[in-house]
This record gives structure tokens, sequence and C-alpha cells, in this order.
């Protein structure tokens, strides 16, 4: 066949214009296909228009994986309104600025009411839309997946086990509430595990505590061999701020 003939006698699909060879010859090659055939600038066009779908479509399913990645945040915690008169913007300003290229964890200590999870949440908000992928916990659902590693329940071991995996490997781990859970044995061995891999491996913790880590040593819940060695290294990992 004489292809130069054939594209002179059939039309682009869309102008009627002189279609284009390779447009003819992989209609022929693969007829059950019913591929389209258009002519130069037709077929550029629809080249750049599939580019931008792809594009249009890549972008959405970013964003539904960080909106989904956003949940992980307490959801009235992310709804935290920094213009609220009782909203301690003081603190939030020192902590906005964290970056994971920091060589500091980030711990805010302070007492109630003065937004440190609200701040951890709004940080971790910020981090999570920038395109980081980190994991929300508190120290209370943290000891009661301690306890679910001694469940009968096959199911909620497992569960306990992906848990802990998940908190020492995702790239920012955020703690909140540390302190507030029961020092049993298990807690504090599972914990400094956490803590060690994290610090040794470079992997941030932003944390928060009612108590200043010192001072949770001195309370004596804490054994000689871990307890010491733990906060220890909480302290040397983090940059502190008082709330």
């Amino acid at each position: 066949m004489n292809t130069a003939n054939t594209a002179q006698s059939i039309a682009c699909q869309q102008c009627s214009a002189p279609a284009r060879e390779s447009d003819i010859d992989l209609a022929e090659a693969f007829p059950i296909l019913r591929l389209p055939i258009l002519c130069e600038k037709c077929g550029q066009q629809e080249e750049h228009a599939e580019q931008q779908r792809i594009i249009a479509q890549r972008k959405r399913k970013e964003a539904a994986e960080r909106e989904a990645r956003l949940e992980v945040i307490p959801p009235e915690m992310r709804r935290t309104d920094i213009a609220r008169k009782d909203f301690n913007l003081g603190i939030w300003i020192r902590v906005e600025d964290w970056k994971p290229s920091c060589a500091k964890w980030l711990g805010i200590i302070g007492g109630a009411g003065q937004c440190k999870t609200r701040c951890l949440a709004l940080l971790a908000v910020k981090l999570i839309l920038a395109g980081h992928r980190l994991h929300w916990t508190t120290a209370v659902e943290f000891q009661e997946r301690v306890d679910d590693l001694r469940s009968d329940i096959r199911a909620a071991r497992e569960e306990a086990a992906a848990y802990f995996k998940h908190c020492k490997r995702t790239p920012i781990l955020v703690l909140d509430d540390f302190g507030k859970n029961t020092w049993t044995p298990m807690v504090e061995k599972n914990l400094f595990s956490l803590i060690d891999h994290r610090k040794t491996h470079d992997l941030p913790i932003l944390w928060s505590a009612n108590t200043p880590p010192k001072l949770i040593l001195k309370t004596g819940e804490l054994s000689l061999d871990r307890g010491a060695p733990l906060i220890g290294r909480i302290l040397e990992a983090s940059n502190i701020l008082n709330a």
C-alpha cells in the first residue's frame, strides 16, 4: 500500500484534514482497538489533553492520599483555629518552623490548657500537606497496644505488632501526652525500644508532656536499668519548648 496516498485519502476524524501516517498504520495494524485517526495538529492537541488528564488524575490521587493521612490526627485538633483568644499563639510561633531537616526532635512541656496537642496537630497538618509521612499516637494508646500484645485474641495481637512496627519505621512520629501512661515493665520496655531505635536511626519524634521528663524519672516509677537511659535519650535528642 502507498501510505502517502492513503494518508491523503483518509481524513482526520476531528477536522477532516489529511490523517497522520502513523495513525493510519496503527489503525490498520490493530483494527479491533478502533484507534482514533487524526491529523498532525489534532493529534498533538489530543496528546496534550491526555497529558493534562494524567496530571490532573495524579494530583487528585495525591490530594486524596494527603487527606487520608490527615485522618490520623484527632479531628478536633485538626480544626484548631489559631485566631481563637484562648489559643497559645506564642508557643505555636516557636513550633511551626520545625522541619524534618532539624537536627533535634521537638518536645513541648506545659500544664493543661496550654495548647500543646493543638500545636502538634497544626504542625502535623503542615508537614503532611508538604508531603511528609507521619504517624500520630498518644502515650495512653501506646500502653493499650502493649496490653494488646498479651491479648487472647489473635487479631488484637497482630494489630498491636503492626502498630509498634509502624511507630518504629514511620518517617515522623507524634507522641502526645508522654508520661500519662502507667509505667508497667512492658510499657517501659517497649517505649525504650521505640525511643532507642528512632534515635539511632535519625527518625524524629514530636512529643508533648505535662511533666518534664526529669521529674518523671524522679517519681521512681521507672526501673533503674531502663528509666535513666530512656529519659536521657529523649533529653539528648530533643529541643524542648516550655508552653
